[in-house]
Order: C-alpha cells, then sequence, then structure tokens
C-alpha cells in the first residue's frame, strides 16, 4: 500500500490514508482498479502501535502466535529429562539383550535363523527408541528458544520502562520495522504479522553505524527507560 493525502470538503484538514497500488492500474500493470477500499492512516496506525505495546507488555503471548509451541509448552525441562532418561534405559535393557543372543549363538543354544530373526526385531526397537530420543531433544530445544524468546522480549520490555506510549514518530517507526513485518488489512480486519528478533538479550548501548536502522534485534537508539523525556510533536 501507498500513502496518499486528502482534503476535507472545507479544505481546513488534510488527511492521510493508506490505499492500493492497484488504484492506479496503469503505474502498476494490472488490467482493472483495485476494488478495495483506502484505510484511514492515523487509525490503521493506532490499532497497529497497540497491538505491538500489548505484545510487549505481555511476552507469554509470543509462542502462542506459533502453532510448534502449542506442543512444546505442555512439557517442562524436568519432563523432558526424565523422558530421555526411561528412553536410554529401556535402550541399554535392548542392547543387553541383543548381546545375549549372541552369547546363547556361540553356546550353540540357538540356531543362526532364529538368531537373526530375534535380533531384526531388537533391531526395530532401538531404531523406534532412537526416533523417540531425536523428538523428545527436538521438542526440548523448541522449549529452550520460546523460552529465551519470552525472556529477551520481557528485557527489551524493561529497557522501555514507561517510555513506549512517549516514543517520538521515528523510534515508534523502528520498533515496528523491528518486529512487525507485515500488516494486511481485509475490510474491517487488521491482521499484523510479527517476526522474533531477540536471539540475543536487548542492551543499552550505541548502535554501529554498519549497522542498517531496523535491523532485527537493534534497539539501541530508542529511548530507554533512563531517559525521560517528552514525546515530540508528530
Amino acid at each position: 500500500m501507498v500513502a496518499a493525502r486528502q482534503q476535507s470538503v472545507c479544505k481546513k484538514y488534510e488527511y492521510l490514508y493508506y490505499e492500493c497500488k492497484g488504484h492506479s492500474p496503469l503505474t502498476c500493470g494490472r488490467p482493472e482498479k483495485c476494488p478495495s477500499r483506502r484505510v484511514r492512516a492515523d487509525r490503521l496506525d493506532e490499532v497497529v502501535w497497540q497491538g505491538l505495546c500489548q505484545l510487549l507488555r505481555t511476552p507469554s503471548m509470543i509462542p502462542h502466535l506459533h502453532h510448534t509451541w502449542a506442543q512444546a509448552k505442555q512439557h517442562t525441562l524436568a519432563t523432558f529429562a526424565e523422558g530421555q532418561g526411561q528412553l536410554l534405559q529401556r535402550k541399554q535393557r535392548l542392547q543387553r539383550q541383543d548381546q545375549r543372543l549372541l552369547d546363547a549363538y556361540q553356546a550353540e543354544i540357538i540356531n543362526l535363523n532364529e538368531l537373526q530373526a530375534r535380533r531384526q526385531k531388537l533391531a526395530t526397537e532401538l531404531q523406534h527408541i532412537e526416533q523417540e530420543l531425536q523428538q523428545l531433544a527436538r521438542s526440548e530445544q523448541q522449549t529452550i528458544h520460546w523460552q529465551q524468546v519470552m525472556d529477551h522480549a520481557e528485557t527489551f520490555r524493561q529497557l522501555l520502562g514507561e517510555n513506549l506510549e512517549h516514543l517520538s514518530f521515528e523510534d515508534r517507526q523502528a520498533v515496528a520495522r523491528c518486529l512487525i513485518s507485515k500488516v494486511v488489512v481485509t475490510g474491517d480486519q487488521v491482521d499484523i504479522y510479527y517476526v522474533l528478533p531477540f536471539e540475543f538479550a536487548p542492551q543499552v548501548g550505541q548502535s554501529s553505524k554498519n549497522v542498517p536502522e531496523g535491523t532485527p534485534g537493534h534497539f539501541y537508539g530508542l529511548r530507554l527507560a533512563h531517559l525521560h523525556l517528552p514525546a515530540q510533536p508528530v
């Protein structure tokens, strides 16, 4: 979408709108004009910003935006450790059974065909255990990852302190560019697609000149909790 200005009928006021590029079909190669309505920029900006603020104030909401968390959140790290321990014990028992089969064959207690059949059964069970161990490890890593995301989001919220509502327009843009990938407007419905750049804990400092503005994870140019400056007029 692109921004467009429009004056009121009395010519005293000016409004900003977002409109689809397809409203000018000749300039974007469309055969027909896009039928979507224009959206008041000030109203949409407020909806998106309040949605982002709610997300930052309650970091526990973040994992619920992802389907993978639905399964990972059901387990604690202690549960994963217990499950892994049980699977490893089963694996060791099967390996001991396999060794006893070899000993029985060497002692001529069982024949070769019986040895092969019983070892094949043990190998299948061992393969299933390995698959369960791998799945458990992946779920554990997902749980650790999302917990770190929540912790880093909470750190970022604390750095902003009470200034979240008092950021300048430019600082709000920086936050939005870091945390929002796109906004889709369908009729009266607004869908906000967030990104999760908190791979490392945010910290106070000066941003590097080599890092482009809005790079995920870089919020150092923002007004932080210890800088209580008044909001600038927009």
